[in-house]
């Protein structure tokens, strides 16, 4: 197991949920692609490059007060992908409600650096794309 990018899967995520988002930003490739284009959300598509994820991240804070990603599975498929089941949780900031959903990411790393994500819906379908894993 390539510990390294699964360490560094969790030190980003640890680093957004601590709102060091500075330091979790040092951890992606200025030309990283976010790739949420399966997403019917209106920031669904494909997002490019350091500022795109900030503004990424910053729009999943503004529909939740304490939004927070907490993984529930990390698998590494190496030399250079980390499969990602999270939830995202917080409360609704025009509810007051409790919210979460699961889903499920593959994550790319290159030279200890986080290269792209593409979100699906959940860890059958993200295991599938990886290749069939289960």
């Amino acid at each position: 197991m390539s510990s390294e990018n699964v360490e560094l899967v969790e030190r980003f995520l640890d680093r957004v949920n601590r709102d060091e988002l500075d330091l979790a930003l040092s951890d992606i490739d200025p030309d990283a692609v976010l790739d949420w284009s399966r997403s019917e959300a209106p920031d669904g598509g494909i997002h490019r490059g350091r500022e795109a994820w900030s503004r990424w991240i910053h729009s999943r804070r503004e529909g939740l007060s304490g939004a927070r990603f907490d993984p529930e599975e990390l698998i590494d498929l190496p030399p250079d992908r980390v499969v990602l089941v999270a939830y995202l949780r917080g409360v609704g900031r025009a509810s007051g409600l409790e919210a979460e959903g699961l889903g499920a990411s593959i994550i790319q790393v290159r030279d200890g650096l986080l290269t792209g994500i593409t979100m699906f819906q959940s860890r059958a379908q993200a295991l599938e794309a990886a290749g069939g894993f289960q």
